[in-house]
């Protein structure tokens, strides 16, 4: 698939293609992970969304949480399964959407906080130059449970 048929709409927590994409994300966490608490941070709204549209149908979010007017976290971010994987290239060019938006906004530096099982996951942050920082904010003390990585956003992505 070409990222360049994608649409690509910054907006807000209230836009109903990004619930129903961060509904979908919460469902499959529960169906993996049924015992795990929910962290009221996972709830909290986001300032700015964006969504990725393929032909009208939403296939991945992600949103920026302000820490500082530097910094901004990388929270729920989600592809729709059918769309994962390096052969679509959807995670990168959201990620790249994601970069794009958060220096418009001023920020030089994303963070972002993993659960440590998820491989893949780390995997793709760290292939896409997020380094492995300690735990900060509301993720002090989860040793064992989360794992945080940052990027500077010094040049245009």
């Amino acid at each position: 698939m070409s990222t360049q048929n994608l649409e690509v709409r910054v907006t807000s927590w209230k836009d109903p293609d990004g619930a129903l994409l961060r509904l979908r994300q919460l469902e499959e966490t529960l169906s993996e992970w049924p015992d795990e608490p929910i962290p009221p941070a996972s709830l909290d709204p986001l300032p700015t969304v964006v969504v990725l549209l393929k032909e009208g149908r939403a296939v991945a979010c992600g949103g920026l949480q302000p820490l500082s007017t530097r910094i901004a976290e990388l929270r729920r971010f989600y592809v729709v399964p059918e769309w994962r994987g390096r052969q679509h290239g959807v995670s990168d060019f959201l990620l790249q959407q994601l970069e794009e938006e958060a220096l418009k906004r001023g920020y030089t530096t994303l963070t972002l906080e993993l659960g440590i099982e998820l491989r893949r996951a780390r995997a793709f942050s760290e292939r896409h130059g997020f380094v492995q920082i300690p735990l900060y904010g509301p993720y002090i003390g989860a040793e064992g449970i989360s794992v945080c990585y940052e990027k500077k956003l010094l040049n245009p992505p």
